[in-house]
């Protein structure tokens, strides 16, 4: 759950700087004449792609990172088990 939120804080900050060095690019847009609403759109589907992409990578990682160690552990216990093996007592 922390992770969320840590997650969320991140775009919310990512939007709000995003806004702070747009500000003439938005000006412009509604110069030509997008609304307050669509400009808000455009910033909210960046932020959520964002979210999804970072979310897809930060998984896509885990399970690498999961799936090497795995098999880095089976192959650790399997050249000990065999060396136990050997009749040696």
């Amino acid at each position: 759950m922390i992770i969320v939120v840590v997650g969320a804080v991140g775009i919310a900050n990512y939007m709000f700087s995003n806004v702070q060095e747009r500000r003439q690019e938005i000006g412009t847009l509604m110069a030509v004449g997008m609304t307050s609403r669509g400009i808000l759109k455009v910033f909210l589907v960046k932020a959520i792609l964002l979210g999804l992409v970072g979310g897809w990578w930060v998984t896509s990682s885990a399970r690498r990172w999961r799936s090497a160690w795995g098999l880095a552990l089976r192959r650790f216990r399997c050249s000990h088990s065999r060396r136990g093996s050997s009749g040696r007592s």
